[in-house]
C-alpha cells in the first residue's frame, strides 16, 4: 500500500514537472506581447501596464512542483473572481470586494495563502462593494445590500458588525481618514456623505438629493487627499465634489459628455503620491486622470477584454509604491498598473 502511495506521489511529481512552465514563464502569460504604456509614443510614458490577477494561479506562480504536487493531493484553497467591485491593500495582504461571490478575496501576497471573507455562519456578506483601510491593519467593508459596514480586525480574520443598518440605506464608497480617526461612507440612497467615529458612532452628516453645490445624486465612491480634502464621485450628476474632512464644499469639476474629462457613469476614485486624482467612468470603460485642480491630464482604457481596456470597471486602489489596481467588474479580473516617474 505503502509503495504504491509512493508510486503515485512520484508519477504525479514527474507530470507536474515536465508540463509546469517556471515561474518566470507564468508570470508572464498575462501580460501582453508589446509594452503597454500611457500616453503613446512618441509622448513619455507615464502608465504602464503590469499584470492582471483573475483567479489563485496568478498569485501561486512561486510554487514548485513539489507544492503544486501537495496542492492536487491534499487541495488548497482556490478563488476566480466573478465580479470584482474594490480592491485595498493591508500590509502584505491584498482585498478584493467581490458581491459575485458575496464575499471578499483576501490573499496574503508573501505566502498566496487565501480566504473568502463573508462565508461564516455570522455576520454574512451579501454585496460588498466597499473596502477602506486604516493605519492598525483594520479592514472595513461596505455591504451595499445589507446596510451594514463590517470589519476584520486583522489580516483575513472573521468579519465583526461596525455600522448597524439603522444608520445606512445604501453604503458604498468608505474611506478612512487618520488625521481624525473617522470613516467615511457614501450613502447613496440618501444622496449623503457620513463621517463615523473609530467605535462606530455617527458624527456628521452633508449632502442632501440634488444639483447645486453640495448636493448629490446617488453619489458612489470616496477617496482623500494629503491635504485633507475629500472628493466624491457624484455619479448621477456626472461630476467630482471636493469637500473639507467636516464636510463643507470647495469646489467642483465635470459634466455629462463625450469629450476628454467629460463623465458618464464616475465612479471610483484614488489619489496617487504625486497628487494626481484618477476617477473612474464604468460607461466609458476607461480611467481618467486630473490633477488636483480638477484638470485633465490623461485617459486609460476603452472598452474591450484586451490587457488596458475594460468593460464596465469600478473601484480603483493605488498602493504606496504607486501600483494601480483597477476593479475591472465585468471581465472577471483585476488589472495592474502603474506609474512612472517622470525624469528630471
Amino acid at each position: 500500500m505503502r509503495t504504491g502511495l509512493f508510486v503515485y506521489f512520484i508519477t504525479l511529481l514527474l507530470i507536474l514537472t515536465a508540463c509546469s512552465t517556471t515561474p518566470e514563464q507564468q508570470a508572464t502569460t498575462n501580460k501582453p506581447t508589446a509594452n503597454l504604456a500611457w500616453p503613446q509614443a512618441p509622448a513619455d510614458p507615464r502608465i504602464k501596464f503590469e499584470t492582471i490577477i483573475s483567479d489563485t494561479d496568478d498569485f501561486y506562480v512561486k510554487k514548485g512542483a513539489f507544492s503544486r504536487l501537495l496542492d492536487v493531493v491534499f487541495g488548497k484553497n482556490s478563488f476566480r473572481l466573478v465580479r470584482p467591485m474594490a480592491i485595498i491593500e493591508s500590509g502584505t495582504t491584498l482585498y478584493i470586494a467581490d458581491p459575485g461571490v458575496n464575499g471578499v478575496h483576501c490573499i496574503n501576497r508573501d505566502n498566496a495563502k487565501y480566504q473568502l471573507l463573508g462565508q461564516q455562519k455570522t455576520n454574512k456578506l451579501q454585496s460588498p462593494v466597499g473596502l477602506a483601510a486604516n493605519e492598525h491593519g483594520h479592514v472595513f467593508i461596505a455591504d451595499s445590500m445589507r446596510r451594514q459596514i463590517f470589519i476584520s480586525k486583522k489580516a483575513c480574520e472573521p468579519l465583526q458588525v461596525f455600522i448597524t443598518t439603522h444608520e445606512l440605506n445604501q453604503p458604498t464608497g468608505v474611506k478612512w481618514d487618520t488625521s481624525t480617526q473617522t470613516l467615511f461612507v457614501v450613502d447613496t440612497k440618501a444622496h449623503t456623505v457620513k463621517q463615523f467615529s473609530n467605535k462606530g458612532k455617527l458624527l456628521n452628516t452633508f449632502g442632501q438629493r440634488g444639483l447645486g453645490e453640495g448636493e448629490f445624486n446617488f453619489p458612489t465612491m470616496i477617496t482623500l487627499d494629503s491635504n485633507g480634502l475629500l472628493y466624491v464621485s457624484d455619479s448621477m450628476n456626472f461630476r467630482i465634489q471636493v469637500f473639507t474632512n467636516d464636510g463643507r464644499f470647495v469646489r467642483q469639476f465635470g459634466r455629462l459628455g463625450n469629450g476628454s474629462g467629460d463623465f458618464s457613469r464616475p465612479k471610483g476614485l484614488a489619489i496617487d503620491q504625486a497628487g494626481h486624482l484618477y476617477v473612474v467612468d464604468s460607461l466609458f470603460h476607461s480611467v481618467q486622470i486630473f490633477n488636483s485642480e480638477g484638470e485633465f491630464l490623461l485617459n486609460i482604457g476603452g472598452q474591450g477584454q484586451a490587457p488596458g481596456e475594460f468593460w464596465l470597471p469600478t473601484g480603483i486602489y493605488i498602493s504606496s509604491n504607486n501600483k494601480i489596481y483597477v476593479a475591472d467588474s465585468h471581465n472577471q479580473r483585476v488589472q495592474v498598473f502603474s506609474y512612472i516617474e517622470q525624469k528630471t
